[in-house]
């Protein structure tokens, strides 16, 4: 089965309850050499791949059997799994929300672990700026 999803705000009660088996975060390069956060690749254990992203206020996702490697000599995987320990990682909630009160951003996916850690994507469209957050709590 494969799911597939583009919603301004929304819940993904889907992988509530699952393990991740692996988490990696597609990088691309700005125009001033730095890395940007932009797709996340979420592996559920015994599952399939999930991948997200945010662009013009809306959350896309899709469920996939197989990853795709997109990196090139512009792109390159971040292991967020490995180095925030997220692997064997149960997923509390995953949501996506528009963020009108915020200056600096507006839009929020927010994927929460039962050990009480965050895992933030923010995403601004003009000027376009994104941000990747891990915190401790909720």
């Amino acid at each position: 089965m494969s799911i597939i999803l583009q919603h301004f705000e929304v819940d993904i009660p889907e992988l509530v309850g699952a393990v991740c088996e692996r988490f990696l975060c597609l990088q691309f390069r700005d125009d001033t050499g730095n890395m940007i956060p932009g797709v996340l690749w979420l592996k559920i254990a015994g599952g399939a791949w999930h991948r997200f992203f945010i662009d013009a206020w809306v959350l896309f996702w899709r469920e996939l059997d197989d990853f795709e490697d997109e990196s090139d000599s512009d792109c390159v995987f971040y292991d967020l799994g490995s180095h925030f320990a997220f692997e064997g990682g149960r997923i509390a909630g995953i949501n996506m929300r528009q963020t009108p009160d915020d200056a600096e951003f507006d839009a929020r996916l927010t994927i929460s672990f039962a050990d009480g850690r965050v895992l933030i994507l923010q995403h601004k469209e003009d000027p376009a700026q994104v941000r990747l957050t891990v915190s401790n709590a909720a």
